[in-house]
């Protein structure tokens, strides 16, 4: 099961990737909307279905990424606000056990990221190929991405939309791609992973959405609840 998560996490958490591509087109307004399913064989509960809902929108330094996920019949939704030029941000937790938030100020902000960026190493394996698929209108290109434990991901992604620059947090940077995926299939032993762009805005994010006070209704927590793989 380890081996599935990896690249499970790669797709649903805020990973980082440093390695920013330098052309003239970037995707910094806009948003990016992702359905994922996600069959697991748990050797506790069996047969699993995780359906998720991934909406990521960008606006200058600003990014919103939305997660919402249904495991088993029950629903949980983390929403992360980040500003990187302030280098600060906000995290909301819904679930049926309660609703939680916490800041994550200019002094943790580096130390957040890192923990991020630290938990997925896939190896930097990426085999480029020539085919290609179009997903809603855009022709995309197939890569092979081989984690360091072996398991592989097909990832179809463009380079017609840009790059996100400074992908660090939007789970959409890869090492050694070009572009933005907009597909990625996963299968192993202990499970599958669907991942799919169903709908691409591109300008006219507006910036009422980017809010970083928490709001009324949620217990305030350390932020150190939220880094990944604690």
């Amino acid at each position: 099961m380890k081996k599935i998560n990896q690249l499970f996490v790669l797709v649903v958490l805020l990973l980082s990737i440093h390695t920013v591509f330098a052309q003239d087109k970037v995707f910094d307004n806009g948003k990016l909307v992702y359905k994922m399913d996600m069959k697991r064989n748990d050797p506790t509960y069996g047969n699993m279905t995780i359906n998720t809902d991934l909406n990521i929108t960008l606006l200058g330094k600003e990014m919103k990424t939305e997660t919402k996920m249904t495991v088993m019949g029950m629903s949980v939704n983390v929403t992360y606000i980040i500003n990187k030029k302030t280098k600060s941000g906000v995290i909301l937790l819904e679930s049926p056990q309660g609703n939680m938030a916490a800041k994550i100020a200019p002094e943790n902000y580096e130390a957040f990221m890192a923990k991020q960026s630290s938990l997925v190493d896939t190896g930097d394996d990426v085999k480029l190929t020539n085919e290609t698929l179009t997903v809603l209108k855009y022709t995309t290109k197939k890569a092979i991405l081989t984690s360091k434990d072996g398991v592989e991901a097909d990832v179809y992604y463009t380079d017609e939309l840009g790059v996100i620059p400074d992908a660090d947090g939007t789970g959409l940077g890869i090492k050694g791609i070009k572009g933005i995926p907009l597909k990625v299939q996963v299968s192993g032993t202990d499970g599958e992973m669907n991942l799919e762009v169903v709908s691409i805005e591109k300008g006219n994010v507006d910036a009422s959405l980017f809010v970083y006070d928490i709001p009324e209704g949620y217990q305030e927590v350390d932020y150190s609840l939220f880094a990944a793989g604690n």
